[in-house]
C-alpha cells in the first residue's frame, strides 16, 4: 500500500498539542536533515490524508496512535471535524467568481485500488461523503494506471506537480493508493510593486556567507506585527475579494517568523519544538508601521517520506491492520504502507501559489498612533506559514534557507 499525501484545532489545548506532534517532528527531521535546504509541507494535506486512512482502520493500537497524532480522542471526533461546515467552506467550495478575486484553496481526494481487490463499501462511502473523494479500479501492472494517477496530480495541482509517481511505480505488489492534492493561490491584499524589487544580500545559515537575491520592497506600511524572545512575526494578508460572499467563509494570511540573529533559525525551530503553541500564534499582535519591509522572492519544491517520520513517533501501518479492502487472505503478502509528500511554493510581488500532493483586513487612511516604526528585513533564514484565519488552519509551513535554491 502506498499512501500519497499532500489544521484545524477547535477543541481543548491538549488536543492542539497532540495534533502538533507530527508537525513538529516533520519540522525537525526535514528542516534539519534535508542538507540545509529550503523545505515546505502542508500540515493540512497530511492531516486530511491521515484522517482518511484512520477512517479505514480497525479498532486497536494503530488507530489509537493515529488518532493521537491527529489530535482526536475517538473516530467520532475525527468524523465531526471532517464534516465541519466552516472547514469545508474553505476547502471544498473555493471561489470561482472572477470578480471576487479571493484566494483559491481546493482539495482533491482519490483512491485507486488494484483490480484484484475491492474497497470496503463502508470505507468507500466515508471517502465520498465525508472527504468528497472518488475511487477507481485500475491495473497497477499496467503502466497506464501510473500515467492516469500522474494526470490526476497535474490537473489537481494546476500543473505544478506533474509526476507524483515515477514511471517505474507499476508493480504487482502495489495494491492501493490514496492521494490528497491541495492547491492554494492568493493575491496580496496590498501587492508589492515590481519596479521596487531589487537585488541585495541574503545571509545563509552560518550568518556570514551571502548570496545576491531579488527582494520585494515596501516602505511605511501599517501591518500586524508581534515580537517574542529571539524572533519577530509579521502578518501579510491576502486579498479576500467580495466581502459579501467571502468574508464569512475564508480569510487567509501569510506569517513570517524572522529570527533576531542571522544564524538563529535552529534556535527558532527548537523553540517551536518545546512550545508547539507558537504555531497557534499565541502572541500580542499590534498594527505597527513598518518603515522598511524587505522579503525575498522564492520558488522551490520539497519531497519527503512521512512514513519514516511516523515510525519515529511509534506508528507503522499495514494494510492488513485496516478495513479498507475486502477479502484480504493471510496468503496475500503485504508490505507496510508508505506516505510520500510532495509540495511546492512560489512567492512573488503579486502573491503566493502553493500546492501539496501527499500521495480581510481593511485598513483605512488614518493618523498613525501605534508603536514606533520598525524595519522588517528578511535577509537571513526564516520560517513562514500560510493560515486560514477563521478556522485557524495551518495550510502550508516551511523555511527559506536560501531563496535561490530550487
Amino acid at each position: 500500500m502506498i499512501l500519497e499525501t499532500e489544521e484545524r484545532d477547535q477543541k481543548a489545548d491538549k488536543d492542539k498539542g497532540a495534533s502538533m506532534e507530527l508537525i513538529m517532528q516533520i519540522m525537525k527531521q526535514v528542516g534539519i536533515q534535508k542538507e540545509l535546504h529550503n523545505f515546505v509541507f502542508s500540515p493540512l494535506s497530511i492531516r486530511i490524508l491521515l484522517s482518511i486512512v484512520a477512517s479505514g482502520q480497525k479498532p486497536g493500537p494503530t488507530l489509537e496512535r493515529l488518532l493521537s497524532l491527529l489530535g482526536f480522542e475517538t473516530i467520532a471526533d475525527l468524523h465531526m471535524y471532517a464534516s465541519d461546515d466552516q472547514l469545508n467552506a474553505a476547502l471544498f467550495y473555493p471561489s470561482t467568481d472572477p470578480i471576487s478575486q479571493g484566494p483559491i484553496l481546493s482539495s482533491s481526494n482519490v483512491a485507486w485500488v488494484d483490480k484484484k481487490f475491492t474497497l470496503n463499501p463502508s470505507f468507500r462511502r466515508l471517502l465520498k461523503t465525508l472527504f468528497h473523494g472518488k475511487s477507481f479500479t485500475v491495473d497497477f501492472q499496467n503502466q497506464e494506471a501510473i500515467m492516469e494517477i500522474n494526470r490526476w496530480a497535474k490537473k489537481a495541482t494546476k500543473g505544478l506537480i506533474k509526476n507524483c509517481l515515477p514511471n517505474s511505480a507499476a508493480r504487482k505488489e502495489l495494491v492501493l493508493i490514496i492521494a490528497n492534492a491541495l492547491y492554494f493561490k492568493g493575491a496580496w491584499y496590498d501587492p508589492f510593486d515590481e519596479f521596487n524589487t531589487r537585488y541585495s544580500e541574503f545571509y545563509t545559515l552560518d550568518g556570514e556567507n551571502t548570496v545576491q537575491v531579488p527582494f520585494m520592497f515596501k516602505g511605511y506600511e501599517s501591518l500586524s506585527y508581534a515580537s517574542s524572545k529571539g524572533f519577530k512575526i509579521l502578518r501579510l494578508p491576502y486579498l479576500n475579494g467580495n466581502e459579501i460572499t467571502n468574508a464569512s467563509r475564508r480569510r487567509f494570511a501569510m506569517y513570517f517568523f524572522l529570527p533576531d540573529e542571522k544564524d538563529g533559525l535552529f534556535n527558532l525551530l527548537d523553540q517551536f519544538s518545546s512550545n508547539p503553541d507558537l504555531l497557534n500564534l499565541q502572541f500580542e499582535f499590534q498594527i505597527t508601521e513598518i518603515r522598511e519591509l524587505r522579503i525575498p522572492k522564492f520558488k522551490f519544491k520539497c519531497r519527503f517520506g512521512v512514513s519514516k517520520i511516523m515510525e519515529l513517533l511509534g506508528l507503522t501501518m499495514n494494510i492488513k491492520d485496516a478495513e479498507i479492502l475486502e477479502g484480504l487472505g493471510e496468503d496475500v503478502p503485504m508490505k507496510n504502507s508508505k506516505i510520500i509528500h510532495n509540495c511546492c511554493i512560489e512567492l512573488n510581488e503579486c502573491g503566493t501559489e502553493a500546492v501539496a500532493d501527499t500521495e480581510d483586513e481593511n485598513m483605512g487612511f488614518s493618523l498613525y498612533d501605534g508603536p514606533p516604526p520598525i524595519d522588517f528585513i528578511a535577509d537571513h533564514p526564516f520560517i513562514f506559514m500560510i493560515r486560514e484565519e477563521i478556522s485557524r488552519t495551518n495550510v502550508f509551513l516551511g523555511a527559506v534557507l536560501n531563496p535561490l535554491s530550487q
